[in-house]
């Protein structure tokens, strides 16, 4: 059965600006104040790929499309073989981890162990993430159009124990091992995340050029400080304008340097 296809992703999308309005990407200094770790900021609109700027010339323009297509496809292969031996050695380290966090959740509250939600992938294909369920049975939100929030009343005690510690994203490692997912790229987002009823899409330009890698379950943004609530417009620009950095850098030892941050920064006061 072939994937849902969400939104094109190819690298040839259209650069063109968000159509909610102009926003800010300054970050105010209280919040800088509250991110976990220092959080770097860059432009979106800087940072999107293939923007050949004015005057580009259209030889050098297609020629830039092929080497990173190139560079890309050749580092997805290896990346891809790593990531399955890598999750394999992980879901065998992490069994009992996991079916202790299984039980847990079943005594806590009725309902499944696992929360399944469609998430956007590689190249806008539509998949099925694995999460430990978090929330309340009844009161999750399949389709993502609200956002987990601080001292939000869906989620049960097991479930802030595991989201203080991104526990809940452990079952990922199934995601990787079917192909839909990296252990490192951008997060994969809701197919209807948005701000105040605008699609992220929306506000951000050359969003959907974050499509053209594998999601991650870890990210340059996620150890740069930008997780947590998302409630802003600045947040989702600077989250996106990361992930177009991971991007461009894409390389097996920035992935390794992702992924020891990442274990230095599990535990997240911000992240609820």
């Amino acid at each position: 059965m072939p994937h849902q296809v969400h939104k094109p992703a190819w690298c040839d999308v259209p650069y063109r600006k968000g159509t909610c309005g102009d926003q800010d990407l300054s970050l105010p200094t209280e919040l800088a104040s509250k991110l976990p770790c220092p959080a770097t900021a860059f432009s979106a609109a800087k940072s999107s790929i293939f923007h050949p700027g004015r005057g580009a010339d259209h030889k050098v323009w297609q020629a830039r499309k092929m080497n990173f297509a190139l560079r890309t496809g050749l580092f997805a292969i290896i990346k891809s073989v790593l990531d399955r031996i890598i999750s394999a050695f992980a879901l065998i380290i992490c069994a009992l981890l996991m079916a202790t966090i299984a039980a847990l959740i079943k005594l806590d509250s009725p309902g499944s162990v696992f929360f399944r939600q469609s998430r956007v992938g590689l190249h806008g294909r539509v998949f099925r993430i694995w999460k430990f369920r978090t929330m309340y049975d009844a009161k999750a939100d399949i389709r993502g159009f609200k956002l987990t929030e601080r001292d939000d009343a869906r989620v049960t005690a097991v479930g802030g124990w595991l989201r203080k510690w991104s526990l809940d994203e452990v079952p990922q490692i199934f995601n990787v091992l079917s192909g839909d997912m990296s252990l490192v790229g951008p997060r994969p987002h809701a197919l209807h995340a948005n701000i105040s009823g605008c699609p992220y899409a929306d506000i951000v330009p050359g969003y959907y050029r974050r499509h053209v890698v594998k999601p991650g379950i870890t990210g340059w943004a996620q150890v740069s400080g930008w997780r947590g609530e998302t409630v802003l417009p600045f947040q989702i620009e600077q989250r996106v304008a990361h992930d177009l950095e991971y991007v461009r850098q894409s390389s097996l030892l920035f992935d390794l340097k992702i992924m020891l941050l990442t274990l230095s920064r599990l535990t997240n006061t911000d992240v609820f």
